[in-house]
């Protein structure tokens, strides 16, 4: 089971369209951080819009906000940010008709695959999980950090022993 779980049970897909903000308790919030290997995870909310698609589908609309803390690539150090992210998803039942069958009107976005309507209905705290996973910067770092220039810190080069035998060779030669 999802670490964060709001389903939108079939009969209220039914009664589209229809609005839903969901947040995150501090447990899912937890759970969704080691999901998504964060320090922490303070806030993770998001403000819906579900309304009808394709006779027998539904499109959501949606706005998340979230604050996360990551580790700093360089540093090491937490990096605490601001997440927003705006989403649309097409949902449609198993029987409905093939990708193909859609009106010509329809968008590119709703052309890719729709998700299944699952027969429990559309897990809407798991789309935004989803979202958020999408919307995390796989390189979080601080303003300020830089790499160290290794090279300047290094010391100096021991002889190696191909060195000696190069330079043995090289006297031989001249």
């Amino acid at each position: 089971m999802p670490e964060f779980s709001r389903l939108l049970k079939p009969e209220h897909i039914a009664a589209l369209p229809l609005e839903r903000e969901i947040r995150a308790a501090t447990g899912e919030c937890q759970a969704l951080a080691r999901r998504f290997h964060l320090e922490s995870l303070g806030l993770l909310a998001a403000r819906l819009r579900i309304s009808p698609w394709n006779h027998n589908g539904a499109r959501v609309d949606g706005a998340l906000q979230a604050h996360i803390v990551q580790r700093c690539v360089i540093s090491l150090q937490p990096v605490p940010q601001s997440v927003t992210r705006e989403f649309a998803s097409f949902f449609i039942t198993p029987a409905a008709p093939c990708q193909t069958d859609l009106p010509p009107q329809t968008s590119a976005l709703e052309r890719e695959d729709p998700e299944p309507i699952e027969s429990d209905g559309i897990d809407l705290g798991e789309l935004v999980a989803q979202q958020l996973s999408l919307a995390i910067d796989p390189y979080p770092h601080l303003p300020d950090a830089r790499l160290p220039d290794f090279a300047a810190a290094a010391p100096p080069a021991a002889a190696s022993p191909f060195a000696a035998l190069s330079h043995r060779l090289l006297s031989e030669k001249g």
